[in-house]
Formats: C-alpha cells, structure tokens, sequence
C-alpha cells in the first residue's frame, strides 16, 4: 500500500495517538486500537493494542511492506 508522505505527515503530527517514526528512508507508523470496551461504546479504560506499520520512502510516496501487532516486546505479524 502506497501513502503520499506530506499526507501521512500531517495526519500523524494532527491526529492523537499516532506517532511517526523516520529513520533515513524507513518509516514507522505507530497507533493504538480502542480497547474492547471503548469500540463498543459500553466503556473506557482498558488496554487497545499497539499495531506497527513500517514501510519505506519512495519519493515522494511511502510504501508499507510490514504491519504488526505488538504483544509485550514480540512483534505478530498481520497478514
């Protein structure tokens, strides 16, 4: 999947809970998912999980190649 990079940018530095990641031309996207409780609407608090999405900077695009859910310090693969 392909992501202009001035887009993504922006939409990380604005939306809370995001943070972008840049080493060189690798880029790392990082949010978390609302807990159970906060998607249903019957709660807060809770734990969402960390997903991972790392890709690379091909002018001026980003192309994701990996995305994870984080479990402690192991990285799960999504498919």
């Amino acid at each position: 999947m392909e992501v202009h990079y001035d887009k993504l940018k922006r939409f990380a530095e604005g939306a809370q809970g995001y943070i972008l990641n840049e080493r060189g031309n690798e880029v790392e996207l990082v949010f978390y998912t609302p807990s159970l409780g906060e998607a249903a609407g019957v709660g807060s608090g809770g734990e969402g999980r960390q997903i991972v999405l790392r890709g690379v900077k091909e002018g001026d695009y980003v192309r994701f190649t990996y995305a994870a859910v984080k479990e402690g310090e192991a990285l799960r693969p999504l498919d």
